[in-house]
């Protein structure tokens, strides 16, 4: 939002009291979703001290990382997209606001199905778009996919039930970025060692746009859905807000408990045998 303002191409929709009130207000959130204790999973140490994790494992627990996610967060930002009429038709916001986030979120629409621009044209391929190529890191396990656990299956309701809320949807949405950054490493430690580095694509596009060895920029995808929420974060409840993101944070800690379960239990059987 803050180059959006530059150009003052916000005048007709918001004011500056507004903009700087709201952005604070976000930060406020934003802060406290960033100290909720799955940022500090004991699976982001642990994973270092595993390995040998047997296909079976690693299978398990992709299967559940793509039916809670991967499967439907283009759903999810297409979802965000849609609801931001509720600019104009619930909060008020005059005509023309809903194109604001819609802006903002096209980056990562674009990212999510495999385009780039590159010398002022969209390039790429639908074999690039994010879920297919998570599709490609699957193809590793053949046909030993396994049954989704009861908490990959709520995580995916969560979100599913908010898309038709502006403010929550986009909300969540952050938290998924920033769930992505923090947790991508560990999905990709636990399959590295069973593929070429060209089957595992979908790692290389996830992750901040600070780390030189990928292309991903899901920190800056977030900056733009926290810019979204800034637009009527002074019109809702915020501590509404925050009990709907804590309780999102909540499950991910516990889908994460879950992996870690799966891969103590493995370590464990090695050691024995």
């Amino acid at each position: 939002m803050e180059n959006l303002t530059k150009k003052n191409d916000l005048s007709n929709y918001i004011s500056e009291d507004n903009i700087v009130r709201n952005r604070e207000l976000v930060s406020q959130l934003r802060g406290k979703v960033l100290t909720h204790e799955v940022f500090l999973h004991p699976i982001l140490s642990e994973i270092e001290n595993i390995y040998d994790i047997p296909l079976s494992t690693a299978c398990s627990i992709h299967c559940d990382y793509r039916h809670a996610i991967v499967q439907v967060f283009t759903d999810a930002l297409l979802a965000a997209s849609l609801a931001s009429h509720q600019l104009e038709t619930l909060y008020k916001l005059p005509a023309g606001a809903k194109m604001i986030p819609r802006f903002l979120l096209a980056p990562n629409i674009l990212d999510e199905f495999g385009l780039k621009v590159h010398n002022s044209s969209l390039v790429g391929s639908v074999n690039y778009a994010h879920y297919p190529l998570f599709e490609e890191v699957m193809n590793i396990f053949s046909e030993n996919e396994q049954e989704t656990s009861t908490i990959s299956q709520e995580l995916r309701a969560f979100l599913e039930h908010n898309y038709n809320n502006y403010a929550n949807i986009i909300a969540l949405l952050a938290v998924v970025e920033l769930q992505v950054i923090c947790f991508t490493p560990v999905l990709e430690k636990i399959i590295r060692k069973y593929s070429p580095l060209e089957q595992l694509n979908y790692y290389s596009v996830h992750g901040s746009s600070s780390d030189n060895n990928k292309s991903a920029c899901d920190d800056e995808h977030e900056d733009a859905l926290w810019d979204s929420l800034a637009l009527i974060i002074d019109q809702i409840d915020i501590n509404e807000l925050i009990k709907i993101t804590n309780t999102y944070l909540n499950l991910w800690n516990d889908f994460w408990f879950k992996q870690l379960s799966n891969l103590s239990f493995s370590k464990q059987i090695k050691f024995i045998a």
